[in-house]
């Protein structure tokens, strides 16, 4: 912006500076009349407005003494314009309120001074999804650069009062919708503009989260007009549960005001050593994978996918083998190799560690449905280590494709489903919260 104005300077081009307006049947008074209580009252033809205004229009230069413009003189006096663009009504057939001839008596009366353009809507302006689109279109081709813009916030028609508006404030920088008041001429900025743009960083929050982008939600949150340092709180703490930060997550539990997301799977991680908090741990961090996984697929994070998958291998083993045995497969090494005479594995860098391929042999001898429930899903996992070991999160840089996935996927959902009875994805049970809890 800056650069472009010292441009402008340099070469000594002028900031142009418009005004965009719709018109309706008060712009402009006819023998200090408005025009349809002129028409009303003395009009032996009965004409309607817009005959009216096509007859006063034709006789212009007869007319011009007799014609004093509304509304538009206390912006014009106000601030310096250059150019005006007039929005009018002319539907064909034309209806009796349309506002084409009232829009050039208007550019003729001011076309001495200014740069004036007539954009013409001829469709029903009662029809919110047209209207909405005439101006979507407009503002695609409309030069957005250097100039400063003002928009009239009057007008009868909510439709194209509100595409107008809309449209402007999204699309200009440094639009400004200002009003008149009718019986003192004098000219306020509307407080209005700042809800528009309010609602647009909603409707883009809204479909972030709706779309599970919680890092995202949170980066926009922190430069969006909401300033809801309470919510981005929120945002962060799904986006570092997602990633499995629980230890941050739980933390940022204590900046909050409300406590819904506490009725939600949270966990304590700090005391790993009791074999019992464990267990729940465990439980309660397999149903966080398949609710993760759930996210991870909708959001076509396929190579995320991937090894999450495996992460949810090694966390079942892990709950399986400590729920049957009381053993934890991280702090009971000496005594598992004992028992089980399984060896652990060491080297340089890594504390000892099983294989799982030495693990699952032990866990296979369990007499449980529901182990072998999990032994199935096991089976199937197999498949996928090639798929991962040729992936870009392993040897070699192969994509991985949402048709090589869709079965495990299934069968994750499945083994959710028949495995753990679990119904609702904690994700987007706190999406639901997050969004009923700001009257999104």
């Amino acid at each position: 912006m800056i650069i472009a104005i010292i441009f402008d300077i340099f070469f000594n081009k002028k900031i142009m500076t418009r005004l965009l307006l719709n018109i309706w049947n008060r712009n402009i008074r006819y023998n200090w009349e408005f025009i349809e209580k002129s028409y009303d009252k003395k009009n032996k033809n009965n004409e309607n407005f817009y005959e009216m205004t096509k007859l006063i229009f034709e006789n212009i230069e007869n007319e011009k003494d007799n014609i004093k413009i509304e509304i538009i003189p206390p912006i014009l006096n106000k601030y310096k314009i250059d150019e005006i663009y007039i929005f009018a009504t002319n539907q064909n057939p034309y209806f009796e309120q349309d506002t084409f001839y009232e829009a050039k008596i208007i550019e003729y009366l001011l076309k001495d001074k200014y740069k004036i353009k007539i954009i013409q809507y001829k469709n029903d302006p009662r029809i919110r999804d047209e209207v909405f689109r005439f101006f979507e279109d407009f503002f695609i081709s409309f030069n957005k650069d250097r100039e400063k813009t003002y928009i009239l916030w009057s007008w009868w028609v909510p439709a194209m009062k509100e595409a107008l508006n809309f449209y402007s404030v999204i699309n200009i920088e440094n639009s400004v919708i200002v009003d008149v008041d009718e019986k003192t001429n004098s000219v306020f900025i509307s407080k209005i503009q700042n809800e528009y743009l309010k609602n647009f960083d909603k409707k883009i929050f809204y479909n972030l989260i709706k779309e599970h982008n919680y890092s995202w939600a949170y980066i926009f949150l922190k430069n969006s007009r909401l300033n809801n340092i309470e919510l981005e709180n929120y945002c962060l703490y799904l986006s570092e549960r997602y990633n499995f930060n629980f230890s941050k997550a739980n933390n940022l539990l204590n900046n909050f005001k409300t406590d819904f997301i506490k009725k939600i799977n949270n966990y304590n991680l700090e005391d790993e050593k009791n074999i019992e908090n464990r267990k729940k741990v465990f439980k309660e961090m397999i149903i966080e994978l398949l609710d993760n996984l759930e996210i991870t697929f909708d959001k076509w994070e396929y190579i995320s996918f991937l090894w999450k998958t495996f992460s949810l291998q090694e966390n079942i083993i892990k709950y399986i083998f400590e729920n049957y045995y009381n053993l934890s497969l991280e702090h009971n090494i000496e005594e598992i190799e004992n028992k089980f005479n399984i060896k652990a594995k060491k080297t340089k860098k890594w504390k000892k560690f099983f294989e799982i391929e030495s693990i699952l042999k032990e866990i296979e001898n369990i007499d449980n449905e529901n182990i072998k429930e999990f032994l199935i899903f096991n089976k199937q996992l197999k498949k996928l280590k090639d798929l991962r070991n040729k992936s870009i999160i392993a040897h070699s840089f192969w994509w991985i494709k949402r048709e090589e996935l869709i079965n495990t996927y299934n069968l994750i959902k499945n083994f959710k489903k028949n495995y753990w009875w679990i119904k609702e994805n904690i994700f987007k049970k706190a999406e639901e919260e997050i969004l009923k809890l700001f009257a999104f």
